[in-house]
């Protein structure tokens, strides 16, 4: 390899480092546009309770569940 070649290389490879190091575009973050309770019910002694899940819901489809809880037969809710 002359010392031409070599130093094309090394300048294309300092390039690619560098480029590597800048930040890129800002991401944006999903929005949240609302909460969304899913409740499946179950028997509890002598009642039927309920044991829900809380999901966030973004503006891209996305859901996370953020919440587990179980509700009695009056709708009062409690940990599991």
């Amino acid at each position: 390899m002359t010392l031409h070649n070599r130093m094309t290389a090394f300048s294309f490879a300092a390039v690619v480092a560098l480029a590597a190091l800048l930040p890129s575009a800002p991401a944006t973050a999903a929005e949240e546009v609302g909460l969304q309770e899913e409740c499946v019910p179950f028997r509890a002694g002598f009642g039927i309770h309920q044991r829900c899940t809380l999901y966030v819901v973004y503006d891209d489809g996305t859901r996370v569940a953020s919440d587990h809880y179980n509700r009695d037969e009056n709708g009062m809710m409690y940990d599991p």
